[in-house]
C-alpha cells in the first residue's frame, strides 16, 4: 500500500506534467477555460502546427500543452506551454518566435510583449500567450496569464554560452537567433539546400549594417572539416559568383550582389554578409578578434 501511494505521488510530481503550470479556470479574473486543455507529444505536434513543426523538433521539442480561455465578451486567449529537451532549446525556439521589437515585462526569462502576443522562456519551457486584439482588457489578460504561469515554474535556465559571448560588447549581436540546425539557418539566409556547414549550434544576428553568423563546433578539427566541406560546395553553387579561397578564409558575391566573407578560426566558423566590402571586411576582422579572445 505504501509503495502504491509513493508511486502515485511520484507520478503526480513527475517532470513533464505540464498541467501543473496551467492557471485554473477563472483564476485570472474574468477568464474561464473554454474546453479541456490538449497535449501534443513528439510528432503529434504536426497536428497542431500544420507545416511548421519541423523547426520545433530541431530545437528538441518533447511536448506542448495548449489551453484556451474566454471572457464575457466572447473573446479568447490562447496559452501554449512548450517543453523542450534543454534550456538551450527553449531559448532557441524563443529567439525564433519573437520579432524585432516590443515591450519587456518582468516575467520569466526575457519576456517580450509584441502587441497582443507574449513569449517568455524559463528553464526548458517556452510559454506563448496570444490574445485576439489590442484592447486594453485583452492585453492585460495576456500579461496576467503570463504572470500566472511564470509563478508556477520553479526552474530556471541559462542562455547558451555562445549566446552570452556574442550578446555582450564589443560587437554585440542584435536581434539574435540561436540555431540548432539547418532550418534555423535557412530561416535567415540560404547558403545551400543542405546543411553544408554541419550546423548543430550557432547564433545569427545583426552587427551594424551587416548580418553575422557564428557556428560553434566541438573542436578546431571539426570546425576546419566543416569549413572545407562548405567551401567546396559554395565554390560550385550557382547562387554565388566570384568565389575566392585563401587558407581558412573564403569570399563570394550572392544573387543580390551581397558580399559574403567566411572565416574558420579555432572551433568557430564566422560569416559576415553585407553590401559594402570595407564594412564587411572590418566587421569580419572584429568578429574574429572577439572569438579568439572569447
Amino acid at each position: 500500500m505504501l509503495l502504491l501511494i509513493a508511486a502515485s505521488a511520484a507520478a503526480q510530481q513527475a517532470p513533464g506534467d505540464l498541467s501543473d503550470y496551467l492557471p485554473a479556470s477563472a483564476e485570472v479574473s474574468g477568464w474561464t477555460l473554454s474546453e479541456a486543455p490538449k497535449t501534443y507529444r513528439g510528432d503529434a505536434l504536426f497536428q497542431m502546427i500544420n507545416g511548421g513543426a519541423d523547426i520545433y523538433h530541431e530545437y528538441g521539442f518533447t511536448q506542448v500543452m495548449r489551453a484556451e480561455y474566454v471572457d464575457g465578451r466572447e473573446k479568447s486567449i490562447k496559452l501554449e506551454i512548450f517543453e523542450m529537451e534543454s534550456p538551450a532549446g527553449a531559448y532557441g525556439i524563443y529567439t525564433f518566435k519573437i520579432g524585432a521589437g516590443g515591450k519587456a515585462p518582468a516575467i520569466g526569462q526575457e519576456a517580450l510583449l509584441e502587441d497582443y502576443y507574449l513569449n517568455f522562456w524559463k528553464g526548458n519551457l517556452l510559454v506563448t500567450v496570444i490574445g485576439p486584439d489590442l484592447e486594453d482588457k485583452t492585453v492585460q489578460g495576456v500579461i496576467a496569464f503570463a504572470k500566472a504561469v511564470d509563478a508556477r515554474i520553479a526552474k530556471t535556465g541559462k542562455r547558451p554560452e555562445l549566446a552570452d559571448l556574442l550578446l555582450r560588447e564589443p560587437l554585440a549581436f542584435s536581434r539574435p537567433k540561436y540555431v540548432r540546425g539547418s532550418l534555423g539557418v535557412m530561416n535567415s539566409y540560404i547558403f545551400d539546400t543542405e546543411n553544408i556547414f554541419g550546423v548543430r549550434e550557432g547564433l545569427i544576428g545583426a552587427v551594424g549594417n551587416c548580418q553575422a553568423f557564428v557556428f560553434c563546433y566541438d573542436d578546431k578539427v571539426q570546425s576546419a572539416d566543416a569549413f572545407a566541406h562548405a567551401a567546396t560546395r559554395l565554390q560550385v553553387n550557382p547562387r554565388f559568383k566570384d568565389f575566392t579561397l585563401q587558407g581558412n578564409r573564403c569570399s563570394m558575391l550572392g544573387r543580390e550582389k551581397e558580399i559574403l566573407v567566411i572565416h574558420q578560426t579555432g572551433r568557430y566558423i564566422a560569416i559576415v554578409i553585407g553590401q559594402t566590402r570595407d564594412k564587411v571586411t572590418s566587421t569580419s576582422e572584429q568578429l574574429l578578434e572577439k572569438l579568439k579572445n572569447g
